[in-house]
């Protein structure tokens, strides 16, 4: 006997297309220095522990507020826009918008209907996925899965995050704890977005072939969790606190299961892999590559010295800077990773043109 979900697959087997990807980052970059003279920090400590060099912020330092037009929902539909329009799509043709966050500008109303509306979509599906550097990967897997069963033609896939609006302290210039300063140097605000469709517009269109997620941490506390706790004067601010030694040990294994599924569902090997396109942890991620997986760090993108670690938007600001970096040719393959250590998730995803 036939079941319902094979006679599904039998009928419905429509190729997922990325026609179009963009990006947005907020303000001007800032420098390290910026940060180690505000903080009282050693000069040459950020890049040398984490090989970040600068990175975007909405938060304006000097203000102590968002700067204009740099929410989180605003960064995610201007970087929505560059993809329609490289897409060559209408925004009233996307059915489906989805939108990943770990740091959202409300509990309520959900970011896509906001997304959806800066980008004057009359209607559509709009979705969010509450998630950071694993985020966009979940994302792209509910769109490829329903354009694959016919259920969506156009879908727009968005991460974009503002964890300097959380960052109370970054407003300031009274002193603050190494983790706090760990956080500060480490996370940028930015937003990336793909179109994936179910037709190929031109021949330069790569194919999303797989994508695989999946979460290992039942039984872990996190290794990453923010919440609000109580500060001096009976206020309260927000604090992020990271296992910093549990997300060492563990990122490498969740980097592995996520290679790992790609290999069995896409049928690949390391020598494959025209471009490993990783989470941006921070700018040293690319010197893992080779003893991890056996792709050598030449064929490892990063730009986390440039934007930091940008969560959600992270995989996708990267993706939208190696696609326009140079043209590609018939047969190039990219592999998209992404660890996360908030509760232990992992994804991935193939890209073949």
């Amino acid at each position: 006997m036939v079941s319902v979900s094979s006679r599904m697959k039998e009928q419905h087997t429509n190729a997922v297309w990325i026609a179009g990807s963009g990006h947005a980052l907020p303000g001007a970059a800032i420098p390290n220095h910026v940060l180690e003279e505000r903080f009282g920090r050693a000069t040459g400590w950020i890049e040398r522990k984490l090989g970040i060099r600068s990175r975007h912020w909405s938060v304006d330092l000097d203000a102590g507020g968002p700067r204009p037009g740099c929410r989180n929902f605003e960064l995610g539909a201007a970087a929505a826009r560059v993809a329609i329009a490289q897409a060559g799509v209408a925004p009233d043709d996307i059915d489906l918008l989805l939108v990943a966050s770990a740091s959202p500008d409300f509990a309520l109303p959900a970011m896509a209907p906001l997304v959806q509306e800066s980008l004057s979509i009359r209607e559509c599906a709009a979705i969010d996925i509450h998630s950071a550097c694993t985020g966009a990967l979940q994302a792209l897997f509910v769109a490829s899965n329903a354009i694959r069963t016919g259920e969506s033609q156009v879908a727009c896939v968005i991460g974009s995050e503002t964890p300097s609006l959380y960052l109370e302290y970054l407003g300031h210039r009274s002193p603050i704890d190494k983790s706090d300063f760990v956080n500060a140097a480490m996370f940028g605000d930015g937003a990336g977005a793909v179109i994936v469709g179910s037709t190929q517009r031109c021949e330069r269109d790569p194919r999303l072939e797989a994508v695989r997620i999946g979460s290992v941490g039942p039984g872990r506390p996190p290794g990453i969790s923010s919440a609000f706790e109580p500060a001096s004067g009976g206020s309260v601010r927000h604090r992020l606190r990271q296992d910093y030694r549990g997300v060492l040990e563990s990122g490498p294994d969740l980097y592995v299961r996520a290679f790992s599924s790609l290999r069995a569902a896409a049928d690949i090997q390391p020598a494959d892999v025209s471009l490993l396109v990783p989470h941006q942890a921070n700018g040293l991620i690319a010197k893992f590559s080779e003893p991890l997986f056996g792709i050598p760090e030449e064929r490892v993108f990063i730009n986390a010295d440039r934007v930091a670690n940008c969560g959600a938007a992270s995989l996708l600001i990267a993706l939208d800077e190696a696609l326009r970096a140079e043209p590609r040719k018939p047969g190039d393959l990219f592999v998209l990773l992404a660890p996360e250590a908030s509760k232990w998730l992992y994804g991935g995803a193939v890209i073949r043109w």
